[in-house]
């Protein structure tokens, strides 16, 4: 079996794409069904590799991922994502990947690559930490709280659990465009938050501090008009990646 390197699968992208740099638009509208066929194909023998690579490191996981349902989707707006679905009685563990979005930042030629094409360290870790959320049961432990509006609080939770695992943590990559611990401390002012918890331990302080924003929020308010008092400017989080609120993955 003839294996793609990753820089075989961000060839064949440009290949068929040609001058085109919003790879999201042209997958999802334009790109003819040849270069779909193409890029998927590419796209599936990159995850062997990928997982081949990780049976060297870690047979367990390599066994456990030959149990996943793959999946190409081109309108994803993530690198990768997983979910759990059923089928009768029987529960199915998918991955998604988005091609465009794994060669690409944000599946556009003009923001520059996202992964190594080199070698498959990227990828593979990228893949790793796809898998530790269906080892984890991230999808049925939150289905609920992701239903009820607070999908980016359970990714953020569970992205910070699993980003510390050492095989992820050491990667460049997630650790610049993943969430960490400690930018999590920074950026949601939670300077006390443990590091080596669960999930369950990151979602209740992400959840609390919502909370308390919200009371301060609602206090700060004029009782007649509804404006904020005493504040000047406007905060927020930045978030790159948001997928689907089905899903969770890596963006």
């Amino acid at each position: 079996m003839e294996l793609y390197e990753v820089f075989d699968l961000k060839d064949v992208i440009d290949q068929y794409s040609g001058s085109v740099t919003d790879l999201n638009t042209w997958a999802r509208n334009d790109a003819s069904p040849e270069a779909l066929k193409a890029i998927k194909k590419a796209t599936l023998s990159v995850m062997d590799g990928a997982r081949i690579v990780l049976a060297n490191e870690n047979v367990f996981y390599s066994a456990f991922a030959m149990s996943i349902h793959l999946h190409v989707a081109f309108d994803m707006d993530a690198p990768m994502a997983v979910n759990t679905t059923q089928n009768g009685l029987l529960t199915l563990q998918n991955l998604y990947v988005n091609p465009m979005w794994l060669i690409y930042k944000l599946g556009d030629k003009n923001n520059g690559q996202f992964v190594r094409t080199d070698i498959y360290e990227d990828v593979v870790a990228i893949y790793f930490h796809e898998l530790n959320h269906l080892l984890y049961e991230h999808p049925a432990r939150y289905r609920d709280k992701m239903q009820s509006g607070y999908a980016e609080i359970v990714n953020i939770a569970t992205d910070t659990q699993i980003n510390q695992e050492a095989r992820i943590a050491k990667n460049n990559t997630l650790t610049e465009y993943g969430i960490t611990v400690d930018k999590v401390r920074k950026n949601y002012d939670l300077p006390n938050l443990m590091a080596g918890k669960d999930s369950e331990y990151y979602y209740d302080e992400l959840y609390k501090k919502l909370r308390q924003d919200m009371e301060k929020s609602k206090k700060n308010r004029c009782p007649e008009c509804g404006q904020q008092q005493n504040q000047q400017g406007q905060g927020g989080q930045s978030q790159q990646g948001q997928g689907d609120q089905n899903q969770q993955g890596q963006g």
